[in-house]
């Protein structure tokens, strides 16, 4: 390389010659893209679009970076017409046709957006417009875009690496939190203890850290709080779960326009009282609820809200009604749900066609419910479906797969840390090596299954029973007419 050095050199003169009357854009400074993003912001106010001429390019991005920034800032006064301007905006920006290398950055752009949008429909009282622009965020969010990297950040931290100064940097716009918030809300199916310790986190920096009670941090404390306590839920810890839900309230109520963010409290709540087999209760309440949610065009939470009137009818024994609920529930997801919720009611629907005697159509369902579910990511769901179709093909004399899928249930269920679903189903599956004649294998699993049932208070009206059935085992003269018994007692427990 040596040789060729001098070479290149010389050509150095003849270089800058040529390149002399070429210059290198200087990029505008930061109070020019200020002083560009209010002219834009004029402009979208004034309701012109066409008239805007615009550059979808790295410095475009700036301008517009400058003018969510804006948008989103606290601003009381004039939030009718900065909630005006976000809308203009979103639209303009969606109908700018960008570069495929600049996708992503025109997605996060619409969602910093759409959070302005919403933001702004709050503070001027607008509950249906901020409720459809929470949704218009959401769709591009779980679409187009990656958490980012104060969203990433703040879930790779560890309990020993969590500290203020580790958190004080991550969170400066809405966007950011809407961010965590929806990402820790879609884990809590499949990692309810890691989203009960983040969401925990996140409300206790929040509180910390606000000091002049800033109104969207208030929402954000209350939607952290209700995470934590949906969390716990699931993990059978009822009693924190409530807490968490009283912690949400205390927030919302300090809130600008909160009916929305108290509904879904109001739906939390009822969720715990399932736990505790109130459904006669729940089934009173949930009618004013279906208006309210209608009203404001909640129509996700609207369909959660159904899904759970017709899970109270299937508790309470009701199969045809809640069969019939279930299919309107099905017919109502089929054209917007991936899988989520879809795969659980398919789910219902194969279990309660197979007490009605149709196994074939039993069967059929479920397989569309694991079709569902398996694309979908729902592990916990996945359980419930393998349990059902377990029971099904046990109903059906086929016990060895019934046994098999009864442990695969029991595995995923111990994955996911719920305890008291891994309880139940042993319990299930304990019944089925008996009737097998696998006595042993029955006990085994009985035994695993006692301290969850004796602690975990799961059968609150039958720990006689419960003590007949550990004596029973003790003595090896295990009682299927105990076990069953046990099994209705906690029959309540089931999801």
């Amino acid at each position: 390389m040596s040789d060729h050095r001098p070479d290149l050199v010389s050509l150095i003169p003849a270089w800058v010659a040529a390149t002399r009357q070429f210059q290198v854009p200087t990029p505008p400074t930061r109070d020019v893209l200020q002083r560009r993003a209010y002219e834009l912001r004029d402009r979208l106010g004034a309701g012109n679009l066409r008239s805007i001429q615009f550059e979808p390019n790295d410095e475009g991005l700036a301008i517009l970076s400058h003018l969510c920034f804006e948008l989103a800032s606290p601003d009381i006064e004039h939030s009718k017409a900065n909630y005006r301007v976000s809308t203009a905006a979103f639209k303009f920006v969606s109908d700018l046709d960008w570069p495929s290398d600049l996708g992503e950055e025109q997605s996060q752009i619409l969602c910093d957006l759409a959070v302005a949008a919403w933001n702004n429909a709050r503070q001027i009282l607008s509950a249906n417009a901020a409720v459809t622009w929470q949704e218009n965020y959401r769709s591009i969010f779980w679409r187009d875009t990656s958490p980012g990297e104060a969203a990433d950040h703040f879930f790779t931290l560890t309990s020993s690496e969590f500290s203020d100064e580790a958190m004080a940097g991550l969170f400066c716009t809405s966007s950011e939190l809407m961010a965590i918030c929806e990402v820790l809300s879609d884990r809590m199916d499949t990692a309810p203890a890691h989203v009960a310790a983040k969401a925990s986190q996140l409300y206790s920096f929040l509180m910390r850290h606000n000091l002049r009670h800033e109104e969207v941090l208030l929402y954000f404390t209350g939607e952290a709080a209700l995470l934590a306590g949906g969390a716990c839920r699931y993990l059978g810890r009822q009693d924190r779960a409530s807490s968490w839900l009283e912690r949400a309230e205390e927030s919302f109520v300090k809130t600008f326009n909160a009916r929305p963010a108290l509904l879904r409290l109001a739906h939390a709540r009822l969720l715990l009282g399932f736990e505790a087999g109130q459904y006669c209760e729940i089934l009173e309440h949930l009618p004013s609820l279906f208006t309210a949610f209608e009203d404001l065009g909640m129509q996700r939470e609207l369909s959660k809200a159904r899904l759970l009137e017709a899970s109270c009818l299937k508790a309470l024994g009701r199969s045809s009604s809640a069969l019939r609920k279930f299919i309107v529930v099905r017919d109502t997801l089929l054209p917007c749900d991936h899988g989520r919720l879809l795969g659980y009611v398919f789910g219902n629907i194969g279990e309660l066609l197979a007490l009605e005697g149709q196994h074939e159509e039993a069967m059929r369902s479920f397989r569309q419910a694991l079709m569902c579910l398996a694309k979908a990511n729902r592990p916990n769901f996945l359980a419930y479906v393998k349990g059902a179709m377990a029971q099904t093909l046990r109903d059906r004399g086929q016990l060895g797969i019934a046994i098999e899928l009864y442990r695969e249930s029991v595995n995923d269920y111990a994955a996911l840390g719920y305890a008291r679903y891994v309880a139940y189903t042993r319990i299930l599956l304990a019944e089925v090596l008996l009737l097998a004649n696998r006595v042993m294998e029955a006990e085994l699993e009985i035994l695993a299954a006692l301290p969850t049932i004796e602690t975990g208070n799961l059968v609150r009206e039958g720990m006689a029973a419960v003590a007949l059935l550990r004596r029973s085992v003790r003595e090896s003269r295990t009682s299927l007419d105990v076990l069953q018994r046990v099994r209705e007692y906690m029959k309540g427990s089931e999801r």
